[in-house]
């Protein structure tokens, strides 16, 4: 393998990376608690797709692999086009606790919290989650009516 197939080898994977990290964010109850990480995968997508595009399109010589490299990158980008930029940068904010409302003594990774998201000149994000740590940088959420809450 010559070097430049391992730098476009390695330049996909880290690009599959932080699109599964994106999607598993935005799409599903699986959240990026550390915000190093999160904005790291929100706003590396924006530009890190179009120069994986590029490259892909340029450094691949067969018309099937060049097509295949290029799916998940021209989507991507068709993605943030369709999102907008400005709204990825804004919910690249993480939640920040306001208020514990439960917590057990016998599960401590388990709470019920009352949170809140800046969106800059938007204003704010208000929810009620109960969630669940999987390690300090990921935790799985799910949202709860507060009337219910004993």
């Amino acid at each position: 393998m010559t070097t430049k197939k391992h730098i476009t080898t390695f330049a996909n994977r880290i690009f599959f990376l932080i699109v599964l990290l994106f999607i598993l964010d935005t799409l599903t109850d699986f959240n990026i608690e550390n915000q190093s990480i999160k904005s790291f995968s929100y706003i590396d997508i924006m530009y890190i797709a179009p120069i994986i595009l590029m490259w892909n399109l340029w450094f691949y010589n067969h018309k099937k692999t060049k097509i295949v490299s290029c799916i998940l990158p021209f989507f991507t980008v068709l993605g943030i086009l369709l999102i907008g930029p400005v709204n990825i940068i804004f919910s690249s904010a993480s939640w920040t606790t306001q208020k514990v409302l439960t917590k057990k003594p016998h599960k401590p990774f388990k709470k019920i919290e009352y949170q809140m998201q800046d969106m800059g000149a938007l204003g704010y994000n208000r929810r009620t989650v109960e969630f669940l740590y999987i390690t300090h940088w990921f935790m799985v959420v799910h949202d709860i009516n507060q009337k219910y809450i004993n």
